[in-house]
C-alpha cells in the first residue's frame, strides 16, 4: 500500500516530503479503515512528524499551533497540522471547525 502511495505521489508531488506527506495521509486512512486506534494513528503520524524536525508537528497540541500557524501548502506543513484536527475531534463537524 505504501509502495503505491508513493508511486502515485510520485507523478504530482515531485519532493521527497510532498511523496512523504501522501505516503502518510493513505497509511492514515488505511489504518482508521483497519480500526486502528485514534492513539496508534497519532504515534505513527508522531514518528514521521517529530516536534524536533516540524514546525506543525501532530505532537503539538492546536491550542499551541494556532497563534503561529500560517497557511503552508507544503506537506510538511499541512498534513501533520490536519491530522491534529483529526486527533482533536470527536466527530466530522468538531474536525471542520478544528480547521
Amino acid at each position: 500500500m505504501q509502495k503505491r502511495a508513493m508511486e502515485v505521489a510520485a507523478v504530482s508531488h515531485n519532493h521527497p516530503e510532498g511523496i512523504k506527506g501522501a505516503v502518510v495521509t493513505s497509511t492514515c486512512i488505511w489504518m482508521a479503515r483497519h480500526d486502528k486506534s485514534r492513539q496508534e494513528i497519532y504515534e505513527y503520524v508522531l514518528e514521521q512528524y517529530p516536534v524536533k524536525d516540524y514546525k506543525y508537528s501532530i505532537g503539538y497540541s492546536l491550542d499551541e499551533m494556532r497563534p503561529r500557524y500560517k497557511w503552508d501548502v507544503s506537506c510538511q506543513g499541512s498534513v501533520p497540522a490536519a491530522m491534529r484536527c483529526f486527533y482533536e475531534s470527536t466527530d466530522y463537524e468538531s474536525f471542520i471547525r478544528n480547521i
